[in-house]
């Protein structure tokens, strides 16, 4: 890891911390705080993406058809790069299992949090199933966009909490 990825890491687990202890405050339940906390990972891991990059499952082996649809499964080098290591396989899985278990605390009626865990699953998904020569235009802006869905998940709570916190004050002064 060079400076830039070290100063990153403790950043990101600052900004981790900072949010799990604002979630603590306001559910009072760790496994509640532990799932909603995954948002901010969202964020964190797309901004990592953007900056530092991903490798692509299709470039690991030749032979590997780059116009076709899931071409990278032809190759199955099955590394630990492949496995952990690559778009296709580590990003989009991580989006879709991380947003799919904040799902569990998200309910339809908070339509906002609803619809950005919605289109995070889905763009996430269309890392695996797009062919190589889309895929490789495709990574920034998903990154970007992804960054930006998982950023209003997190406003969007803390939004309740200062709202909650304002009220309280506001009434013992009256």
């Amino acid at each position: 890891m060079n400076g830039l990825e070290v100063l990153s890491t403790i950043l990101f687990a600052v900004l981790l911390l900072a949010y799990l202890y604002i979630l603590w405050r306001k559910h009072r339940t760790l496994w509640k705080t532990l799932v909603l906390s995954l948002a901010v990972v969202l964020f964190e891991t797309s901004i990592w993406h953007f900056v530092f990059g991903e490798d692509f499952a299709a470039l690991q082996c030749p032979g590997v058809d780059y116009d076709a649809i899931l071409g990278f499964t032809h190759c199955s080098a099955w590394t630990v790069g492949y496995l952990f290591d690559t778009y296709e396989v580590t990003v989009s899985t991580v989006g879709v299992v991380l947003a799919g278990l904040v799902f569990i605390y998200v309910r339809p009626k908070q339509v906002l949090q609803f619809t950005m865990l919605c289109l995070i699953i889905v763009t996430s998904v269309l890392l695996t199933f797009l062919p190589y020569n889309i895929l490789k235009d495709y990574v920034m802006p998903y990154n970007i966009v992804a960054a930006l869905l998982s950023l209003t998940i997190v406003v969007d709570e803390l939004y309740d909490y200062g709202v909650q916190e304002y009220t309280k004050i506001e009434e013992i002064e009256v």
